[in-house]
């Protein structure tokens, strides 16, 4: 008899205000079938109530989203039992543990490859802290 294992693909939400970023994550998500995309949105509107419906894996959310709290949407998702980990252009310490306090499984690069965030995005699903090296030495510098 054989049985056939099969994993299904990580489902994430991406929320970030920069389109090329989504739109690049996106189609690599479709053609790797690494990810799968249940939801895309530019601003923090409608975030929560979207990803509560959809129930993704992982919630990739942008720390500057013009007009929202990130801290604070973070928190609702982890409060709903979320994955929340958090993208942005460059990383501070005291960001990243402001992130982290507030509920996220991870901190990550906008400057990595979108296999790399695959990679993180797996982390986080299996229950390890999703951090880029780049955020793991800003954390390494907390006092």
């Amino acid at each position: 008899m054989w049985v056939m294992v099969t994993h299904a693909t990580p489902k994430v939400m991406l929320v970030d205000d920069n389109e090329l970023l989504r739109a690049t994550l996106g189609r690599w998500a479709a053609s790797s079938h690494c990810l799968q995309v249940v939801g895309s949105f530019a601003d923090g509107q409608g975030v929560h109530e979207a990803a509560r419906a959809a129930r993704p894996d992982v919630v990739l959310l942008d720390y500057h989203i013009p007009g929202t709290d990130t801290l604070a949407l973070t928190r609702e998702l982890t409060a709903a039992g979320l994955r929340v980990v958090l993208l942005s252009g460059y990383t501070d310490k005291d960001v990243i543990s402001a992130c982290i306090d507030a509920g996220a499984v991870g901190f990550l690069s906008k400057q990595l490859s979108p296999s790399e965030i695959a990679r993180h995005v797996a982390d986080a699903i299996s229950g390890n802290f999703a951090l880029c090296e780049t955020s793991l030495a800003a954390l390494s510098r907390r006092a």
